[in-house]
């Protein structure tokens, strides 16, 4: 929860601080004006005509879209609350785990408090007998298929033989949008319509490609920032 709250504040900071360094600093007068300390007490580093000097195609195309980024976040942060809250109340009163105990409880004693539970309540009813194995491929069953589908060469993540193999970040989040997220059902099970309709699937694609290229200037603006910004203390420290 807290390291959620921590992304939408940087979001919120970044789109901020973008919107400052590029609308209202005055640059002629950071570089050319402000030559020293008493210099620059002299003079406005901000600029007072800012407002009329925006760009729509800046408003629109970046200050919007950032904007419902930001939006998007917050809606997803807010559906994700309850069932944060309700793994709180697993850990907590089921598998007797407090908080405190999580950043030194390992991984495999979690999974044996859960097997323990489905003996004894039986929180999972599709089967009786709960085990690792089920439980890494419940969690990992999306990432398990982009892993396969990759291994098989059945996704472009070389575009080219001379190239090396990568999925980029946004490769993979149109994948999700338009693949693994629209595969399976509540209750983690393929759909049948998926494996039927072929063409809803190819018009999925071809709406996540249109998207993406359309995006792509300010994703690279915008990841270009977060990540000047996420190393900036690091460049200052290590040059």
């Amino acid at each position: 929860l807290a390291s959620r709250i921590i992304s939408l504040l940087t979001l919120a900071f970044t789109i901020i601080l973008f919107i400052f360094l590029v609308e209202l600093l005055d640059w002629h007068a950071v570089v050319f004006e402000c030559h020293s300390e008493d210099s620059c007490l002299t003079i406005s580093l901000i600029r007072v005509d800012w407002l009329s000097t925006l760009s729509a195609f800046r408003v629109v195309y970046y200050y919007l879209l950032f904007t419902l980024y930001f939006v998007y976040s917050l809606v997803h942060f807010l559906m994700e609350l309850r069932p944060l809250f309700e793994m709180r109340t697993l850990f907590r009163d089921k598998l007797k785990i407090d908080e405190s105990d999580l950043h030194v409880v390992s991984w495999d004693e979690i999974v044996v408090k859960l097997i323990e539970l489905q003996r004894t309540t039986r929180f999972v009813i599709i089967k009786d007998e709960l085990t690792a194995h089920d439980v890494a491929n419940r969690i990992m069953r999306k990432d398990n298929f982009l892993i396969a589908m990759t291994n098989r060469g059945l996704l472009p993540v070389q575009p080219y033989s001379s190239l090396p193999s990568l999925m980029s970040q946004t490769l993979e989040w149109n994948l999700y949008a338009a693949l693994l997220d629209t595969m399976f059902d509540s209750h983690f099970r393929i759909r049948q319509s998926f494996t039927r309709d072929v063409g809803a699937l190819q018009r999925r694609l071809i709406l996540c490609g249109v998207i993406a290229l359309l995006l792509a200037p300010f994703f690279a603006v915008f990841m270009l920032i977060f990540f000047f910004l996420k190393h900036a203390e690091e460049f200052r420290r290590r040059p």
